[in-house]
């Protein structure tokens, strides 16, 4: 009874990793307080360890860039973490920083 038990809790759990946490430089063409936030995420599926988007972290900077089209976006933060599921993952990616116009 208690192997089913554990093999039931097994097939529906998933555990999440925080892997790291990178910080661009800061460099301030004016005060904080006259930049915006912006924001970009991307996301790789992995099954049986085959991966559908190898670019996904290129993909997130490039979003980043575009939405701070005028201006330039410095402070780059970066949050890599995995979701893990049953034979299969998923790899996120969260980037952040201060657009100035």
């Amino acid at each position: 009874m208690s192997v089913l038990l554990w093999a039931a809790m097994a097939g529906l759990g998933c555990v999440h990793s925080h892997h790291m946490t990178l910080s661009g430089d800061f460099d301030l063409p004016a005060e904080l307080s006259e930049a915006r936030t912006v924001k970009a995420e991307a996301s790789q599926s992995v099954i049986m360890g085959f991966a559908k988007n190898t670019d996904y972290a290129k993909d997130a900077y490039e979003r980043l860039g575009a939405t701070c089209t005028n201006g330039t976006v410095t402070g780059i933060q970066t949050r890599y973490s995995t979701k893990l599921g049953f034979f299969s993952w998923e790899n996120h990616i969260k980037m952040w920083g201060y657009c100035f116009d």
